[in-house]
């Protein structure tokens, strides 16, 4: 049994006139990689073991599918290259708790993409490379993009305190936010940063998705003013 055919089954060589069939098929069914039904991960692991006795434990290059009864909903095939650590098929990994995750996560990182996903307990995360965040849902009105995602949306803040230059008429101050906010504005509040000089905010003006304006009003002397903003979009 010493050569394998186009789909990487094991068969006896050509000149090999020793083996039985006994041997021949025993040989060709373990080298066929079929989802294998199981009822939970007792009978897993007892198909790893056997598959170990005969020479076939799970590897990189020969991994294990199994149908999984006793796995919730549409996770019941599994696979693992090493016969310990099970992913399921959909990519979506579950866990009872936190720190179920937590503890699976540091010793199986590598199996990980900025992007996947998980659930534990109740809540949904999504992997960012170094850690487990839960994705923010919005809706119900925007200032300025889409309002309702369709989609899991990233909500994100930004802040910062900015310079600008204001006429007798209040008009001329812009900012640009630091990141241009990819789908929405949410929410935007502005305060005077400097409140030893004449004017107060009246209100926002051209706001958009990279960049808003402020309107100023009882300004006696045209000059440079400052604000702090804080902004959250999405």
């Amino acid at each position: 049994m010493a050569t394998t055919n186009a789909r990487k089954h094991q068969i006896p060589s050509g000149s090999d006139t020793t083996v039985s069939r006994e041997t021949i098929f025993e040989s060709f069914g373990n080298s066929i990689r079929d989802v294998v039904p199981v009822a939970n991960t007792t009978e897993r692991a007892q198909l790893v073991a056997a598959l170990t006795a005969a020479g076939q434990a799970p590897s990189s290059s020969s991994p294990l599918l199994v149908w999984r009864n006793d796995a919730a909903g549409l996770h019941k095939i599994e696979w693992s290259a090493d016969g310990s650590v099970w992913v399921s098929s959909t990519g979506v990994l579950r866990f009872d708790s936190q720190v179920a995750r937590d503890t699976w996560t540091t010793a199986n990182s590598g199996y990980l993409v900025v992007g996947d996903r998980c659930f534990a307990g109740a809540g949904e995360y999504v992997w960012f490379g170094s850690v487990w965040r839960r994705p923010v849902t919005v809706g119900g009105g925007s200032l300025v993009g889409a309002a309702t995602p369709t989609a899991e949306a990233a909500v994100f803040s930004q802040r910062g305190s900015r310079l600008g230059t204001v006429d007798t008429a209040g008009n001329g101050f812009n900012v640009t936010f630091p990141f241009p906010f990819p789908n929405g504005v949410l929410d935007l509040q502005v305060t005077n940063g400097d409140g030893a000089l004449s004017g107060r905010i009246l209100g926002l003006v051209d706001v958009n998705l990279s960049s808003f304006g402020v309107k100023w009003e009882n300004v006696a002397t045209a000059g440079t003013r400052r604000i702090n903003f804080d902004a959250i979009g999405w």
